[in-house]
């Protein structure tokens, strides 16, 4: 390289320092006053204040998050025993469905044993009374002389 080809990258390295070295001078000037010290003293106060106030953000987050934890834990649970007793309710529904119908099958079979009786009843004369039949058979069967 030339000498004429260094002089113009030497000025402009020399431009570039004065201007770094001025730009230095000047904000060590700003920061020497006494409005931009007590602002920047001002904002160093804030941050702290807030970083204390992030801090105390952050840690209610992580205890609303674990508490939330818990919770969708609890929920789990009475989902999965909400599933059980409607599991419980359709076996009660069934067994209830099993009684309903012996019930209706014992009334049918009682209507037949009734007309039965009644039949009985008509075809050996004896009157029918407010005491049910299966009562009455013992005085059928009876020896008695007061019929």
């Amino acid at each position: 390289m030339d000498a004429s080809a260094a002089k113009p990258i030497a000025i402009e390295i020399s431009n570039q320092l004065s201007a770094t070295t001025a730009i230095n001078r000047a904000s060590c000037n700003m920061l020497s006053t006494p409005t931009l010290s007590k602002k920047l003293s001002n904002a160093d106060k804030a941050i702290t204040e807030n970083q204390g106030e992030l801090s105390k953000a952050q840690t209610a987050y992580i205890k609303t998050r674990e508490e939330n934890q818990g919770i969708n834990a609890i929920l789990d649970d009475i989902k999965q025993q909400s599933l059980e007793l409607e599991k419980t309710f359709e076996q009660i529904d069934q067994l209830e469905m099993f009684v309903n119908h012996v019930k209706d099958t014992f009334n049918q079979v009682a209507d037949c044993v009734g007309s039965m009786e009644k039949s009985v009843l008509a075809n050996s004369g004896l009157s029918v009374g407010s005491i049910p039949m299966s009562f009455k058979f013992v005085s059928v069967f009876g020896t008695g002389a007061s019929g």
